[in-house]
C-alpha cells in the first residue's frame, strides 16, 4: 500500500512545512503497512499569475473600479530560498506585462506586511491599488490580511487562487513524480 502528500504550498519550492512532514510521519507510525511518501510543493511558478489574474479581474468589475494604478502580489509567506527567488521573479513579470509597478507583500512575521506595502505605494502617490493572491484557499488569516489590505489603502483584493484546473493538474503531475519513486525497479524485486 502506498500514500503520498501532495502540498498544497505556492510558496515552497524545495521544502515542505514540518506540518505536512509530521502529518505523514503520524500516518506512517499509525499505519505501518502504508508505504507514506511526502512528494514536492506545487510551488510558485509564473503560470499561476494567469489565476491570480482571472480572480482580479473579477474582483475589480465586482468593486467597480475603473482604473488600477498599482499591483500588490500577495503570499501567506516568503518560501523557502528557491521559492522567494521565483516570487520575486513573478512580481517583475507581473510588473512587466501590466505595465504598472508590483511588489510582493507577505503574512510572515520576517517580511513585508501587507499594509507596509499598500502605504508604500499610497506614498508614492498610488491611489488604484489592487491586490492579487497567492493564497490557496480562504481561511481567517487570509480575511485578516485582505482587511489590512483595505485598511491600508487597497481598492480592489482579489480572491485566493481556490479550486482550479491547473492547480490540480499541477498537483497531480506532483503526485506522479513522487508515486514513480516508491515503484520498485525489477531489480529491486525479490523473485519468488
Amino acid at each position: 500500500e502506498e500514500f503520498v502528500l501532495v502540498p498544497m504550498d505556492l510558496t515552497h519550492l524545495q521544502s515542505t512545512s514540518s506540518q505536512i512532514t509530521n502529518l505523514g510521519e503520524h500516518i506512517s507510525s499509525h499505519h505501518p503497512d502504508l508505504k507514506v511518501t511526502v512528494a514536492q510543493p506545487i510551488g510558485p511558478a509564473p503560470a499561476l499569475l494567469n489565476i491570480v489574474d482571472s480572480r482580479l479581474r473579477l474582483a475589480t468589475h465586482r468593486a467597480h473600479s475603473q482604473e488600477i494604478d498599482a499591483l500588490v502580489l500577495s503570499a501567506p509567506d516568503g518560501g523557502d530560498k528557491r521559492g522567494a527567488a521565483m516570487l520575486s521573479r513573478m512580481s517583475r513579470l507581473w510588473s512587466q506585462h501590466h505595465h504598472l509597478p508590483a511588489r510582493l507583500a507577505t503574512h510572515g512575521v520576517q517580511t513585508r506586511g501587507i499594509a507596509d506595502v499598500v502605504t508604500d505605494l499610497r506614498r508614492e502617490g498610488r491611489r488604484h491599488i489592487a491586490v492579487g493572491s497567492l493564497w490557496v484557499c480562504e481561511d481567517s488569516a487570509t480575511r485578516e490580511h485582505d482587511r489590512r489590505a483595505r485598511a491600508a489603502g487597497a481598492e480592489v483584493v482579489g480572491a485566493p487562487v481556490g479550486d482550479d484546473a491547473h492547480l490540480a493538474a499541477w498537483a497531480f503531475q506532483r503526485y506522479c513524480s513522487a508515486a514513480l519513486g516508491m515503484v520498485a525497479s525489477p531489480e529491486d524485486s525479490v523473485p519468488e
